[in-house]
């Protein structure tokens, strides 16, 4: 689907336009990405690709040479991957765990990709991988009280989620079946807001 104006009158937007027809709103947040700026490292002859390649300690292919935040694609222990991921949090932390390899230490950064977003009375959370997936489940309902969860499987292994207004321990529950890399033979039980999250991988 594409997306070719906005539709509104006196400054408020009433609907969207797309390849598909108007969607009517009354709010339309944009999320376009960024380029990172990798052109003093290709000229430094690093290996890029979409963004500085670098390992779990965030060393590039260049010994003494780190790179950390937006701009590194970093090899994840846990999804056994490279990714990138454009958040403060994420690049805080990498700052923390580069600038201790630089001194000496042998730290590799494992931590769970994270980022999110608070929009008046949504608050948007992401963990895991987004980008490698299989099939997309939902729990919950977008519009429920108490929220709903997107989650993102690969063939049966729960690779991330997006939670909107859920339950912080039900937040760390999927958390914890991310990091168990478990594969789920029926992955419906997710669906059913009736099953408890917390036996999946007890704490």
């Amino acid at each position: 689907t594409q997306v070719s104006a906005f539709v509104g009158r006196d400054g408020a937007v009433e609907a969207v336009r797309t390849s598909r027809g108007e969607l009517p709103a009354d709010l339309v947040a944009v999320g376009v990405g960024i380029a990172p700026n990798i052109e003093l490292a290709q000229e430094a002859g690093l290996k890029v690709d979409r963004g500085i390649v670098v390992n779990e300690y965030l060393q590039t292919d260049s010994e003494g040479v780190y790179a950390a935040g937006d701009v590194a694609r970093f090899y994840s222990p846990i999804f056994e991957r490279h990714l990138r991921v454009e958040h403060y949090d994420v690049a805080a932390k990498q700052g923390m765990t580069a600038g201790a390899n630089m001194a000496g230490e042998r730290r590799a950064f494992a931590d769970l990709p994270f980022f999110f977003s608070f929009m008046f009375d949504l608050k948007i959370n992401a963990y895991g991988d987004l980008g490698k997936k299989t099939r997309i489940m939902s729990r919950g309902s977008v519009g429920a009280e108490k929220g709903f969860f997107q989650l993102y499987f690969d063939d049966g292994v729960l690779n991330g989620f997006l939670s909107v207004n859920r339950p912080f321990q039900e937040v760390n529950e999927l958390k914890r079946v991310i990091l168990s890399r478990k594969s789920f033979p029926d992955i419906s039980l997710f669906e059913d807001e009736s099953w408890n999250l917390g036996a999946l991988i007890p704490a």
